[in-house]
């Protein structure tokens, strides 16, 4: 090797250098950039302006850290990702998919479920036994509380009649007529699923054909009250383990949990609730116990969050599903 070719060699690799120093902190900026491009592709997302764009990609740029220090740490039991919900803020995705004007306590005059409690837990799961409709989606309405109760009740009267195609009940018909009839429900705003129950045993609750879901507060359609299936009873499940896994053995019960931070939720057993464990903001369906006493819960943001719509709480009281169980009958 002569010196020409030695110096055009040194000055190469000094460039070379030069550049993977100097392009480091970029590149990271393109990822991110590229990740959000990704985010807005995969789920239909745009913006009225690039004002509104660039609040977006900043919001979506500190849930992502978000994400990528869960995923990074060593003690998590659950893996995060990125979804639709990404580029909203912890209070926008609260305002939207969460209830708001819940009253501060459930209708603690139901009697308590009495039923004989387990030698030991058993496996089960209601997902796997043709009795519930496919996951929903309730949209931007706080009406987690009517999927809910649709759940259960689709779950106790699929058990009891046995269709060959799981019956589909109306959230649509509970948002629009359980507050319009004194029942104390606000519809998107959120509600118990207690007074949703208590609407349904005076005027019944028609299919899902009949009464579509816009995920929008609405006029009631009166004529449609009292045609449809009435539950016969209401009962609180008890507030503990044995209690509540007796009772998940019969039939799928509706759960009012602390949701505050299941936005980036995918899979794996969640166990990251808030430090209040009475909170509750959220109304979903319990649908089975699994052999490690984790819980299989069923949501209603669609089949693209989670575990295709579920989510996996650690066992024991997690997010509170235990404070608020309740158990309708046929």
């Amino acid at each position: 090797m002569n010196w020409a070719q030695l110096l055009i060699g040194l000055t190469l690799l000094g460039a070379a250098t030069v550049y993977v120093i100097t392009r480091n902190p970029n590149a990271d900026g393109h990822l991110e950039h590229y990740a959000f491009q990704k985010f807005k592709r995969n789920f239909g997302v745009t913006y009225k302006n690039q004002g509104e764009e660039s609040y977006r990609l900043s919001v979506f740029l500190e849930n992502l850290k978000s994400i990528e220090a869960n995923n990074a740490n060593p003690l998590s039991t659950h893996v995060e990702e990125v979804n639709s919900f990404t580029d909203l803020t912890e209070e926008e995705f609260a305002a939207r998919y969460l209830m708001k004007d819940l009253p501060q306590q459930m209708n603690k005059d139901l009697p308590i479920l009495e039923m004989e409690t387990l030698a030991a837990p058993q496996v089960i799961d209601w997902t796997a036994k043709n009795v519930l409709p496919p996951v929903k989606n309730q949209q931007q309405c706080g009406s987690c509380w009517a999927f809910s109760t649709a759940g259960m009740l689709e779950g106790v009267y699929n058990i009891h009649e046995s269709p060959q195609t799981p019956i589909s009940f109306s959230e649509q018909q509970l948002v629009d007529c359980c507050g319009a009839q004194g029942f104390g429900c606000e519809g998107c705003n959120g509600a118990w699923p207690t007074d949703a129950v208590a609407y349904t045993q005076k005027f019944g609750i028609v299919q899902e054909s009949q009464y579509a879901y816009t995920a929008k507060d609405g006029s009631c359609k009166t004529a449609l009250q009292g045609t449809g299936y009435k539950p016969s009873a209401q009962f609180q499940v008890a507030a503990t383990d044995a209690a509540l896994q007796a009772a998940l053995q019969v039939q799928p019960i509706s759960i009012c949990v602390d949701a505050s931070k299941w936005s980036s939720y995918s899979k794996g057993i969640f166990s990251n609730c808030s430090a209040k464990p009475s909170a509750a903001d959220h109304a979903v369906l319990l649908v089975g116990l699994n052999a490690d006493n984790t819980w299989k819960v069923r949501n209603s943001w669609g089949t693209s969050w989670g575990q295709s719509g579920y989510i996996t709480l650690a066992a024991g009281n997690t997010c509170g599903l235990e404070n608020y169980a309740i158990y309708a009958t046929y």
